[in-house]
């Protein structure tokens, strides 16, 4: 263009108009040639792009067919009817070992309470016994020793004599 340009103000400087004219008119359709050009680059780009995109879509269609053959084997491996007995089966094997874990813990606070409560009930009968002013130790020497129930049926063999 600005070959043509600089051979136009040549040949007006020279005087002839009619290759002066020719030049101008190739000068116009040059330009008009490079807007086209430039037209058809970005259609050809915009193309490209597209063409890019479906095979991206296309790869994504191949990918997702894959995975659906994947999936629909793994369907037909699971059995559903077996995997809900499993489930049940380890429902049944926790609520089992729960009820079982609740009953050794109550067993064991009951064990505790009991041993704490017997010492406070005796504590607070000692208590209750020194205000009042009998001496515990002194009676406990001359009671009875030994199991309650081996006394009662000695007493009863001596009864039965």
């Amino acid at each position: 263009e600005k070959k043509l340009v600089a051979e136009i103000k040549k040949t007006a400087k020279t005087g002839n108009e009619a290759a002066t004219k020719i030049l101008a008119r190739q000068l116009v359709r040059l330009r008009q040639q490079i807007v086209n050009l430039q037209g058809t680059r970005a259609q050809i780009r915009g193309v490209a792009t597209h063409t890019q995109a479906m095979y991206a879509g296309t790869s994504i269609s191949a990918g997702m067919k894959g995975a659906s053959k994947a999936m629909a084997a793994m369907n037909k491996q699971m059995e559903p009817t077996k995997q809900m007995k499993q489930m049940r089966e380890f429902q049944k094997q926790s609520s089992q070992l729960d009820m079982t874990l609740e009953m050794m813990s109550d067993a064991i606070d009951e064990t505790l309470d009991k041993d704490e409560a017997e010492e406070e009930t005796e504590e607070l009968t000692n208590q209750v016994l020194d205000e009042i002013g009998v001496d515990v130790a002194s009676q406990l020497s001359s009671a009875p020793k030994g199991r309650i129930g081996a006394s009662n049926k000695k007493a009863e063999n001596n009864q039965a004599r």
